[in-house]
């Protein structure tokens, strides 16, 4: 293709559209043709370049065809991945010791501990991801490609090119290691102080980020939730969070709405990329870490991405998982672990500290 960029090029200069679409087709023909005989993965990333040379040169109907192509071998790229295991081992005194220390001092002191233990700290995965990158720096170096439903979904570069981008799989990766852990503290409070639905929803209610209109659907998602109905709880949870982002930024004097499509006489409400990735103010009040955390499980398809895989209907059933509930769970309680701001009357003084 190069070369038929070349031709087109000079074609282009003499104004001989006829020309510039005839090259570039004869050799996107060729590309296909052996795209259509070549593996999986290797078929697709040729696919890729071509549908975007189509696009270029406005070639919309081979761009098409050519898109259809690509997610057939994306079917056998997916096919031909090899799934790598690794295995590791908690010591289980080490693990009791872990549960009976965070669970201390009552149920709404060991959902607050919960609630901060379980935050991924950019600064702490930030500097494991560098002593690792030291240790084998030829690792850092290359693009990682992420499929999902039969194509290429993201795109990770390189530790130096894409710092952000491997920030976001450092933490989806971190949250998987964890999740053993968190559930584990789950079910410990259950057995040692009945945790259930009410007493969560005692701890959320104190928090700015629900109302009593929400928190009536946090109830429904959370009773699924303790009675194990999985697919429900998700369905319900997710939109609550988002809608919890809503209200935070309604607190902090931001409008929750923007037009649609840029007609200002028509709002539809912000949607959670929206508030994550163009809302400073929002940032500033949450904290770096949870609006990262909350990006890589939730809105960014470099990690887990579920809440916009869930709207769209993407997930299949085995993703409504134990592990996936629990975070969905964990990131509801961190929201609900915001406290309003003490009023200046309530503030202590020299003389009552």
């Amino acid at each position: 293709m190069p070369v038929a960029v070349r031709l087109a090029g000079h074609y282009q200069r003499e104004d001989r559209k006829e020309d510039v679409d005839r090259v570039i087709r004869i050799c996107g023909a060729a590309v296909e043709r052996i795209s259509a005989v070549a593996s999986g993965m290797l078929g697709q990333a040729w696919l890729s370049d071509l549908y975007k040379t189509y696009k270029e040169y406005g070639l919309t109907d081979d761009a098409d065809r050519v898109l259809l192509a690509s997610k057939e071998k994306g079917r056998e790229a997916e096919s031909e991945l090899v799934p790598i295991t690794a295995s590791a081992r908690i010591d289980r005194e080490e693990f009791d010791a872990f549960l009976e220390q965070m669970s201390d001092g009552g149920i709404e002191a060991s959902l607050a501990r919960m609630a901060g233990a379980f935050l991924p700290q950019i600064a702490q995965i930030t500097q494991d991801a560098d002593a690792l990158r030291k240790k084998y720096p030829l690792q850092s170096m290359f693009t990682k490609v992420k499929l999902g439903e039969h194509h290429i979904v993201a795109k990770v570069g390189s530790a130096e090119s894409d710092p952000e981008g491997n920030l976001i799989s450092d933490i989806a990766q971190r949250l998987c290691l964890s999740a053993p852990l968190l559930n584990g503290l789950i079910e410990h409070l259950k057995e040692k102080y009945s945790f259930c639905v009410e007493h969560a929803i005692a701890y959320c209610q104190l928090s700015p980020a629900f109302d009593e209109r929400s928190l009536a659907m946090v109830r429904e998602g959370l009773t699924a939730y303790f009675h194990d109905d999985l697919v429900k709880a998700i369905h319900i949870l997710v939109p609550q969070i988002e809608n919890a982002l809503r209200q935070v930024l309604a607190q902090i004097g931001r409008p929750t709405n923007k037009p649609r499509r840029g007609d200002v006489t028509w709002m539809v409400e912000k949607s959670m990329n929206d508030m994550l990735e163009h809302e400073p103010e929002l940032k500033l009040c949450l904290g770096d870490d949870v609006v990262m955390y909350l990006l890589s499980f939730l809105a960014d398809p470099r990690g887990n991405n579920l809440r916009n895989r869930l709207s769209h209907g993407l997930l299949p059933i085995e993703a409504f998982s134990r592990p996936i509930a629990d975070r969905v769970f964990h990131i509801l309680l961190l929201l609900g672990s915001m406290r309003p701001r003490p009023t200046t009357e309530e503030e202590p003084t020299s003389e009552n500290k």
